[in-house]
């Protein structure tokens, strides 16, 4: 959204280019007409007419790409060029027009193609001040300050833009994330009907995710909260009948287990910030000696946040219970865990958890 919207404003900055071109060669077309005191040819109007529109509409197809930013500062140096041309200006006035280039071009612009495009009209701009510019406004050194001057205002309006583009970028992003995180808690009392799966696991599990973090596995509380309540809507994946089973599970109910890790990670926003949450979510079921699913990873594979989601989800189940199996006291269930998931799991968490479960005992 925030690309389509630099994209509409570029468009039409190169559109409102093309037209004071035209505005000008019309001016003096007219002046040329009723006053006979232009040399430029009615031929060299029209060339410089077509060539503006030519430069916009070659921009228009352009846009929407990659190089749509670099070459939108080019279209506009063409455009400066152009009126340069035309000389519409009497010499003392071009200082008024010609900084105008930086504060335009910051208009559609991010920092790096700014400052690239800025340096190399500023190459230009030297050309003309110190060899073609008369010495007005105080000499040459005064086209350097308003240029100096205009480079600076145009940063600040690229910092600003971007700024902008952020704070929007973060709400847009907040309230999807705010959104998805709705629709899991609407989803709660459904998984909890159909599984017995108590809800309080949810903040058990984030509060045990949070705790078992680590300046390796950093893990922030809005993460370990996502985590938690897209790990519970998850269970919405399973047939009814898998949560009762007491036997061992045939190969077509193993592949839809190891099929329900996509139901959350799917629902998740595709954006930078939520790719631990995605990982975690991924990988949770996988084990350092390749035993895991669904990609049988190995250890270096293997996010650590996401070895201690299987870690905890494993400690809950038996602490819990489920239908087809007693809780355990958190004694039997620390000593069971360790001892089904040694060698599976990372040893220094096994460790951590055992410290962490120590600790809250002795509170």
């Amino acid at each position: 959204m925030i690309r389509k919207a630099n994209e509409e404003l570029r468009l039409k900055i190169i559109f409102w280019g093309a037209l004071i071109v035209t505005i000008a060669s019309g001016l003096i077309a007219a002046e040329r007409l009723f006053t006979e005191t232009r040399d430029v040819s009615g031929r060299e109007l029209l060339l410089v007419t077509g060539l503006s529109w030519g430069a916009a509409l070659l921009y228009r197809s352009a846009a929407r790409t990659a190089w749509s930013v670099y070459f939108y500062p080019a279209v506009l140096l063409s455009y400066f060029k152009l009126i340069m041309h035309l000389e519409p200006f009497p010499d003392h006035a071009v200082w008024v027009y010609l900084p105008l280039f930086p504060l335009i071009a910051a208009l559609g612009l991010t920092a790096r193609p700014f400052w690239i495009w800025t340096s190399v009209y500023a190459v230009f701009y030297g050309l003309y001040a110190f060899y073609e510019a008369p010495a007005v406004l105080g000499g040459h050194a005064a086209y350097l300050v308003l240029f100096l001057i205009s480079t600076v205002l145009g940063r600040i309006i690229v910092h600003k833009m971007d700024c902008l583009h952020d704070r929007f970028r973060e709400s847009v992003i907040s309230e999807k994330n705010t959104f998805v995180l709705a629709l899991f808690e609407n989803l709660i009392p459904t998984v909890e009907q159909r599984t017995q799966v108590p809800r309080s696991e949810i903040r058990q599990m984030a509060l045990m995710l949070h705790d078992m973090q680590t300046k390796e596995t950093p893990l922030q509380w809005w993460e370990a909260d996502f985590i938690a309540h897209a790990h519970y809507a998850s269970r919405l994946a399973l047939p009814d009948y898998l949560y009762e089973k007491k036997g061992a599970l045939s190969d077509q109910e193993q592949l839809v287990v190891q099929e329900h890790v996509h139901f959350a990670v799917d629902m998740m926003p595709a954006e930078e910030r939520m790719q631990n949450v995605r990982t975690v979510l991924l990988q949770h079921h996988e084990r350092i000696d390749g035993s895991g699913y669904p990609h049988a990873l190995t250890e270096r594979e293997i996010d650590e946040r996401a070895q201690m989601l299987g870690l905890i989800e494993t400690y809950l189940s038996m602490r819990n219970g489920r239908a087809y199996r007693a809780p355990m006291t958190e004694a039997e269930a620390v000593r069971t865990v360790c001892k089904e998931l040694d060698g599976k799991l990372n040893g220094r968490l096994l460790r951590t958890f055992q410290e962490n479960m120590k600790k809250q005992a002795s509170a």
